[in-house]
């Protein structure tokens, strides 16, 4: 049987996420594992724009990142907080770059067991043109990873 010692949440610490977080403790208890927590800042300029940029605005932009990367990193603290307290080990990590492929970066450098995330249901036009990060992550992934949706099945822990 698959052992699953190393478990990735990805989370934008939405409701949903919180859900897709009851069921990757719940793994974590069963199997011993490690919780890892996720979230990525995507503060991707136009390279237009990183190319014209003058000295000031790059300077200021490099103290926003750095601010949004605290914030970032406060933000994931308060969202494990009102998870309340499970008895799993957890890392947090706050990353910058393309949501999706920081996912599947961070999933291959700590040779992660399973992938547990929430989605958001995009349809339609908006589906056509963003997509999902879900949907690309499960396309790419190396390894097993199990979506959550808002109106899915209720977790109930056994």
């Amino acid at each position: 049987m698959t052992k699953l010692k190393t478990i990735l949440v990805p989370t934008d610490c939405s409701p949903l996420s919180g859900v897709a977080v009851q069921y990757a403790v719940e793994f974590a208890q069963k199997f011993g594992g490690t919780l890892h927590l996720l979230y990525v800042l995507d503060v991707r300029a136009p390279t237009v724009m990183s190319d014209i940029m003058t000295k000031e605005i790059q300077i200021a932009k490099q103290e926003l990142d750095r601010k949004m990367f605290q914030q970032g990193v406060e933000i994931l603290g308060s969202f494990w907080g009102s998870v309340g307290t499970p008895s799993v080990d957890v890392k947090q990590e706050v990353v910058e770059g393309t949501p999706y492929l920081e996912i599947l970066r961070y999933a291959k450098s700590e040779n992660t067991d399973m992938i547990v995330m929430g989605t958001h249901g995009r349809t339609g036009l908006q589906h056509m043109l963003i997509g999902s990060v879900a949907e690309k992550v499960v396309r790419h992934s190396l390894c097993p990873v199990l979506t959550v949706r808002e109106e899915g099945h209720q977790f109930v822990p056994i």
